[in-house]
């Protein structure tokens, strides 16, 4: 189990920050579009905290294929990446090909109308054939994940929040109802990031998932 921390910030200084005041609570630090897009992410100083790097990759294999190397070249610590489990199956298998793990995302967490939960799961029957075994799942799926899939697979939830926000992910889940659902990560960003006292809100966070 494992807290990640979603760092979805454009000013380098405040990320460095950030990091400084939470890394030893954390799992790994999941760099996405607004950060890549705003500063080099090679400046990060991450305490040897590993990075996921969340792209959400969706197109033909040989595009990915030649992203995912870049990135590993480029980005310090990288150790896991997301890739759309709409992709074709072997743009599947390839992302298995690599030293940094692939996590599919199923659903993205703040989409709730029009779920269709038997081809989520069916989808990740197909994955699992093929040989993935992470998922990022959104709160609403984890349940039907387990109730399938067992401990077979790993889950990295985001959407966790111990206080709900406007303007937030619509079906939130605190840190001990996600530990209670049994997922095995929990994706934090926000409310941690945003706060006067980060490092007091992701010990509480950690402290409430990893180490009760």
């Amino acid at each position: 189990m494992s807290l990640i921390l979603s760092l979805d910030l454009k000013n380098l200084t405040k990320a460095n920050e950030v990091i400084n005041k939470t890394y030893k609570y954390l799992g790994f630090i999941k760099i996405g579009h607004i950060a890549i897009s705003n500063f080099d992410i090679k400046q990060l100083k991450t305490f040897g905290v590993p990075i996921m790097l969340d792209l959400k990759f969706f197109d033909i294999t040989s595009t990915v294929k030649e992203a995912i190397l870049g990135y590993a070249k480029n980005t310090n610590d990288l150790q896991v990446f997301t890739i759309s489990s709409a992709c074709q199956d072997e743009t599947i298998k390839m992302s298995l090909e690599h030293f940094c793990k692939p996590y599919y995302v199923m659903h993205l967490s703040s989409d709730t109308l029009n779920v269709n939960k038997s081809a989520i799961i069916k989808r990740v029957e197909q994955i699992i054939k093929l040989g993935g075994q992470n998922f990022i799942c959104p709160p609403f799926l984890i349940k039907d994940f387990r109730e399938n899939f067992k401990d077979t697979i790993n889950i990295a939830t985001p959407g966790i929040r111990n206080d709900y926000e406007n303007n937030d992910h619509s079906t939130t889940i605190n840190a001990l109802i996600a530990k209670k659902l049994n997922t095995n990560h929990i994706i934090v960003g926000r409310p941690i990031y945003n706060s006067n006292e980060p490092n007091k809100i992701a010990k509480e966070y950690y402290d409430q998932f990893v180490s009760i």
